[in-house]
């Protein structure tokens, strides 16, 4: 696609529009990064605010002249931190991967245990100079490795790319902290320190849209994963065992209405309980109240929702253990692509969160290494959140949204990667609007995907898009990105004054339904909104402006919160329906002056209540509970009643 607009990548901005005054170089002169009062600050106290881009594969590898140029242009631009993403990826000569020569793993060795001393060299420069312009780093560990044969794994049938395992083998989170000490005690030969000890590091993250549940769907005895697969079965027989006891017990506790969800040809003593289709890629909900029997029985999803739970956190709290060993002084993320409230829940031991979040996600092209097109393009300023917030990972969900689920209380907030792809007249639009509301929602780090995928600034045309994803000359962001920065930084759009809990219990943890991003497809565009997870109680005792129930499970309590938006999915207080609330929800949450604005919809001076999910939703459109959610903000004063909510949309 040739562009009426060139960008000269090798020039730094001037006049007015270098950006430069927004950074304080060297990075790093205000001490490490501490995540302290849900935010990140300096050790001398200043607040830390983020925004720049990913630099993927063997864009984080560049040589001298790119590495020279492209930091005084980063600058320039009001850039202030760079995601070093995917240096462990495989080497080929073209495309999402390293170069051949100067790849941070030695592939060429047989195994991935060995680095390279020319990468590493190529690394170190890039860095030394990136801080001394005042910008920090973002790092992650494992990301696109490829574990080899030569890697003494458990199962034969190395080169894979082991998603979600990773978080499972014993062997393979050994080689993970075998990676990450060599490569954080590497004494960067410019600034003379190791990554550990070096203040300009922004964070680490363990490992890169991961989790144990990524995926279980359609992994057959052929694939490499299947051993690993069928070790976490064997694994999830014995969590079973554990938990019940006796196949008897496990029955029980998987029976409802004389319908049992353990199939005949099922063991507990042998072993042979099947594990559902569950993860982030498969799109396989639990409705809380779908049938009973089969793969998907809602007990069998909510036991193995667990297990995967408890994988998750042995996993991350035994590397933030060693990563703190060998001496990490820097705040440490888990991963970036969670979902459902188990997932998210079970990586909250990260001293920050983080999430990603796309619109109009491109797809890769016939050469399978450039992202040419996306599919099903949508306007972003015009898609209204209300009626296009889908469950999965959808790019079609707005980018708000997508993220919002992850902003947790207490914890900082960084979009590890985002943009919104489109040649849309308000592609632009998205840009500015998106730095808007991370002020508002008050968070701590925006970072792009992405700047470019190359180390060598002459190689790709200043006026010809090769890749979608690669960004240095769309003129919609480039022309736009000091703007957005000088937003963010300096908080020029203002912070929401009041604040809404979406509150979740243990048995919340247990189901997912489709349905589970609803009061994100309207509050946190109007008020600030985080997330409570409530461990060992099913009582509310915040102090935000209202609270809300996630209302997976008929198991919470708001009686405490200065306001409350009541519903639930279930009649029942978990997945096995042991124990049947109905009326018993709402009634135990009195209120005064009540009065009936909907079908089965009351609202009252401190409760907002609904008692069919019909009322508030249409399958995936949540036009109705925006509607009401709106007219008891503004009844309870926290929203202006001057501010009209768009009863239709176009």
């Amino acid at each position: 696609m040739i562009q009426s607009v060139k960008i000269g990548k090798k020039q730094t901005n001037q006049g007015a529009m270098n950006f430069s005054n927004l950074l304080d170089a060297p990075a790093g002169k205000h001490g490490f990064i501490r995540a302290e009062k849900g935010h990140l600050y300096f050790e001398d106290g200043v607040r830390g605010k983020f925004i720049g881009f990913n630099m993927p594969t063997r864009a984080s590898m560049p040589d001298h002249e790119t590495a020279e140029i492209l930091s005084a242009r980063l600058a320039s631009m009001g850039v202030n931190v760079i995601r070093l993403h995917a240096i462990d990826a495989l080497i080929d000569e073209d495309g999402w991967s390293c170069r051949p020569g100067y790849s941070i793993i030695d592939y060429d060795k047989g195994n991935s245990r060995m680095l390279n001393s020319a990468g590493l060299e190529r690394l170190d420069y890039w860095f030394y100079q990136l801080k001394n312009r005042g910008i920090y780093l973002h790092l992650d560990l494992l990301v696109a490795r490829v574990f080899q044969d030569g890697d003494g794994l458990d199962y034969p049938g190395g080169s894979v790319w082991l998603k979600f395992v990773s978080h499972v083998n014993r062997r393979l989170i050994e080689l993970q902290k075998e990676y990450a000490k060599q490569l954080l005690e590497h004494v960067n030969q410019y600034t003379g320190l190791a990554y550990k000890d070096d203040s300009a590091i922004m964070t680490i993250q363990i490992a890169n849209e991961d989790s144990a549940f990524f995926t279980f769907k359609e992994i057959t005895p052929e694939n490499s994963r299947y051993p690993y697969v069928d070790e976490i079965k064997h694994r999830f027989n014995y969590f079973l065992k554990a938990k019940y006891g006796s196949e008897e017990q496990l029955k029980a506790a998987w029976t409802f209405e004389d319908q049992s969800g353990l199939s005949e040809n099922e063991n507990l003593e042998l072993g042979s309980v099947k594990i559902p289709h569950i993860g982030i890629l498969t799109q396989a909900f639990c409705e809380p109240m779908q049938k009973w029997e089969g793969i998907q029985c809602p007990a069998r999803y909510a036991d193995f929702t667990e297990f995967l739970a408890d994988i998750n956190r042995s996993y991350y709290r035994e590397m933030i253990d060693f990563l703190r060993g060998i001496g990490v002084k820097v705040p440490i993320n888990t991963s970036n692509m969670s979902v459902g409230a188990a997932d998210i829940e079970s990586s909250m031991d990260a001293d920050v969160m983080e999430n990603n979040a796309y619109f109009n996600h491109p797809c890769s092209g016939p050469d399978q290494k450039h992202y040419t097109y996306a599919a099903h393009m949508r306007e972003y300023v015009s898609t209204d959140p209300r009626k296009a917030s889908f469950p999965e990972m959808e790019p079609r969900s707005n980018i708000l949204t997508q993220i919002m689920p992850t902003k947790i209380e207490g914890k900082p907030f960084v979009m590890t990667e985002w943009n919104e792809y489109g040649e849309y007249p308000f592609h632009a639009a998205a840009y500015i609007s998106t730095a808007v509301y991370a002020c508002f929602q008050d968070l701590d780090g925006l970072i792009i995907y992405t700047y470019h995928t190359t180390d060598d600034i002459n190689k790709d045309n200043e006026d010809e898009i090769k890749d979608v994803m690669d960004t240095f000359n769309d003129p919609s962001l480039i022309l736009t990105f000091g703007t957005m920065a000088s937003i963010f930084q300096k908080g020029l759009a203002k912070k929401a004054e009041h604040k809404i809990d979406v509150v979740y219990t243990r048995n919340d943890l247990t189901v997912f339904p489709r349905t589970h991003r609803m009061p994100f497809s309207y509050l946190p565009f109007v008020t600030g909104t985080q997330c409570v997870y409530l461990n060992h109680t099913e009582q509310y005792e915040g102090n935000a402006d209202a609270a809300i129930d996630a209302g997976f499970t008929s198991s919470y309590d708001l009686s405490g919160a200065k306001h409350g938006i009541l519903y639930a999915h279930t009649p029942y207080r978990n997945a096995y329906r042991k124990d049947y609330m109905g009326e018993r929800l709402f009634d135990q949450h009195t209120d005064t002056n009540e009065i009936l604005i909907a079908p089965n919809v009351t609202l009252g001076d401190k409760f907002l209540k609904t008692k069919t999910m019909s009322s508030i939703q249409n399958d995936l459109d949540f036009t109705g509970f925006a509607n009401y959610a709106d007219e008891a903000l503004k009844r309870w004063g926290i929203l202006k009643k001057i501010r009209e909510l768009m009863k239709k949309t176009h």
